[in-house]
């Protein structure tokens, strides 16, 4: 039989595919950020705290046009 504090532990393979995908977001934000002119910065923090939301909104969002400063 299985204690009760056995069964209240994750799943470790549930956790190692969460991980994962949240890296996988990770690296995606970043390919997107530096592709669309975006803060690299602002969406790695971003996609640390919400992972996909961050992606999708990312994904969505029209290209930032480059600014000259001279």
């Amino acid at each position: 039989m299985l204690k009760k504090e056995d069964k209240d532990m994750a799943n470790p393979a549930v956790t190692v595919v969460g991980v994962i995908i949240w890296i996988v977001c990770l690296v995606l934000n970043i390919y997107l950020a530096k592709k669309k002119n975006r803060s690299v910065a602002a969406w790695v923090i971003l996609s640390i705290f919400f992972s996909w939301i961050a992606l999708i909104i990312n994904a969505v969002m029209k290209p930032k046009e480059p600014t000259q400063n001279s």
